[in-house]
């Protein structure tokens, strides 16, 4: 196989992958029980004002004119208005990306200065208790879940051992 051939494939993989993540979250977003133009009106709101935001929305529309003005929005670059601050949802990422990227960056630094002295050391030291101790470290650390590590990475920094802030970046 050629370069191009192989770009080619991967480039029709990528337009399959973004395709049928569009539609399971619009499939998704649809599932969800409530009426979102309900929600936003509020539990006293009159039937007129619902019916109102439904139109607004595009709800009253059918399930392919909705999807087709999901899609054509995402491709736009816009993501719609946030339900809990009224901003657009683009401009809240722009305000977290960076907070986001700083994140990543420092677990990315963390995970070299640590991860590649101890691959080296337990490559010294084959098949003992070094090598045997950062094997299971590396398991532990794979298979347990993003959310709990970092829980218990606050507790530990945080409530224990009081070195490190626990409020967030941007409150």
């Amino acid at each position: 196989m050629t370069f191009w051939s192989i770009l080619r494939q991967r480039c029709w993989g990528l337009v399959l992958v973004v395709a049928g993540v569009c539609v399971i979250t619009f499939i998704i977003s649809h599932l969800i029980p409530g009426d979102p133009a309900r929600l936003l009106a509020g539990d006293r709101a009159s039937d007129a004002i619902v019916e109102n935001i439904r139109q607004q929305l595009g709800l009253d529309q059918p399930l392919y004119v909705q999807f087709y003005r999901y899609v054509s929005d995402l491709f736009h670059g816009d993501l719609g208005t946030s339900i809990r601050t009224g901003r657009p949802v683009l401009e809240e990422l722009r305000i977290f990306f960076p907070a986001t990227l700083e994140l990543a960056f420092c677990a990315l630094l963390l995970a070299l200065l640590i991860g590649i002295p101890l691959g080296i050391l337990s490559t010294v030291w084959r098949n003992r208790w070094l090598d045997h101790l950062v094997r299971i470290m590396a398991i532990t650390g794979i298979s347990t879940p993003a959310f709990w590590l970092g829980l218990g990475v606050i507790v530990l920094f945080y409530g224990h051992l009081q070195i490190l802030p626990g409020g967030g970046r941007l409150d």
